[in-house]
């Protein structure tokens, strides 16, 4: 079943972490920081944090101290989001497609026309929202928005 599945596609990277030390110390560190997230409580997520930061620290491998450092940087807000789940996710991701937009614009540039391939490209329809109204006022079952 999938379980099945799973564990075929898993033993290579778990051959892997058998073979080379370096990679098995570098998956117990991604585990340890994914375990922060999955903390009961913001108090063990605290804990969590403190432990993966000194694991960091004796492992010494370059892209886990610089992600310590930044970690570092935002040690109060880390802990936090277990206090309220909610993340900018959503807002970068609408920035990044307008910037997209932008470099992807044809012809003259004016703001109707990028407001249009904006509106188009961010719609969310369905239970979560409603498509744009065209330019011409009309939704999208043709009555005036």
């Amino acid at each position: 079943g999938a379980r099945t599945a799973h564990r075929a596609r898993a033993a290579p990277a778990l051959r892997a972490v058998e073979r080379e030390p370096l990679i098995a110390e570098a998956w117990a560190l991604k585990q340890a920081f994914r375990s922060i997230y999955h903390a009961p409580d913001r108090h063990q997520a605290e804990r969590r944090l403190d432990r993966f930061l000194a694991a960091v620290e004796r492992a010494q491998l370059a892209a886990f101290t610089a992600l310590a450092d930044g970690v570092r940087l935002w040690r109060a807000e880390l802990p936090a989001y277990l206090d309220e789940p909610t993340t900018n996710g959503y807002a970068e991701g609408v920035s990044n497609k307008i910037k997209l937009i932008k470099r992807r614009a044809h012809g003259p540039p004016s703001f109707d026309g990028l407001r249009e391939r904006v509106l188009l490209a961010c719609a969310r329809t369905g239970p979560h929202g409603a498509t744009p109204p065209d330019r011409r006022g009309r939704d999208s079952t043709g009555r005036g928005g």
